[in-house]
């Protein structure tokens, strides 16, 4: 194992893709519970919560397929925060935010992907509501950067 650097400079960023050429093959929102070997809801290690499960989050669950290989698909999870905050509906299609004068989150790990697509050229008034209509059908290709794999194009 290599030991982890805490300089800043040197950390990653969240809402990475695999490498490769990939398509989006379906993206829904739903909780997530982390579970441990066992299949049991996951316990805080830390204080002063330790021992208590660790509540589950809301995630943008995406599913994307490898274009160039065998079709393998990963399946990501995007943390989009605290389940207090948010009701998936629309077969999770959509989320409905609790307290209308939050929106998304900047610190969540689905607002660094949809910063990244931004980034790359993908244009923002794409995204409405629905997270099937602007994620599914688009491809992509991750690229090897230091600490992360990021988003180097979309073709569509």
């Amino acid at each position: 194992m290599t030991q982890m650097s805490l300089k800043p400079s040197e950390a990653s960023t969240g809402g990475g893709f695999p490498r490769g050429n990939l398509t989006i093959i379906e993206a829904r929102f739903g909780e997530f519970q982390q579970k441990d070997e066992s299949g049991q809801p996951m316990k805080s290690t830390f204080a002063p919560n330790e021992g208590q499960v660790i509540p589950p989050k809301m995630v943008a669950f995406i599913d994307l397929a490898a274009l160039e290989e065998d079709g393998t698909v990963f399946n990501q999870r995007y943390s989009v925060g605290d389940m207090s905050r948010y009701t998936a509906v629309n077969d999770g299609k959509v989320l409905q935010i609790n307290d209308p004068k939050k929106g998304l989150s900047s610190n969540c790990n689905f607002y660094a992907l949809l910063t990244q697509l931004i980034q790359v050229g993908y244009p923002e008034d794409r995204f409405g509501s629905d997270i099937s209509v602007a994620l599914e059908g688009l491809s992509v290709t991750g690229t090897r950067a230091p600490g992360a794999t990021i988003l180097t194009t979309w073709p569509n």
